[in-house]
């Protein structure tokens, strides 16, 4: 069974490196579950676990996750929501981001016809951007 993100709760690394493990090796609905649950994670409004998510290395996986697959579009607003709080955190997690090629990722998604997906994408540039500005 999956562990159950709540906000109140201490995150550790070993759950993190459970959804890698679904990521890579679970199925499509597991896969989809686990991305859910990493988008709850990275959104809990204080002391987000991003340092967690960043050494579970669930970041390439969700960024490669795509190109292997037709994603339904809330799984990809789910990554791509995961990706720009991970942005939006310390500047260690903004650089983590950039040295993923986050802003090329982000960029991909700009003729993406869902309004909302362009939305996020947009939103996640402005964001990289100034944060690479301001530091």
């Amino acid at each position: 069974a999956l562990p159950i993100l709540m906000s109140q709760k201490k995150f550790t690394l070993e759950e993190f490196t459970k959804l890698k493990t679904l990521l890579l090796d679970g199925t499509e609905n597991e896969k989809f579950e686990a991305i859910t649950k990493i988008r709850k994670a990275s959104s809990i409004e204080n002391q987000p676990p991003l340092d967690l998510i960043r050494k579970s290395e669930v970041v390439p996986i969700l960024m490669a996750f795509h190109k292997d697959q037709t994603l339904p579009e809330t799984v990809l607003q789910d990554i791509l929501w995961t990706l720009t709080n991970v942005a939006s955190g310390s500047s260690e997690d903004t650089n983590y981001i950039v040295k993923l090629n986050g802003m090329e990722y982000f960029i991909e998604f700009l003729q993406h016809p869902s309004e909302n997906i362009w939305g996020q994408v947009n939103q996640s540039i402005l964001l990289l951007s100034f944060r690479l500005c301001g530091d």
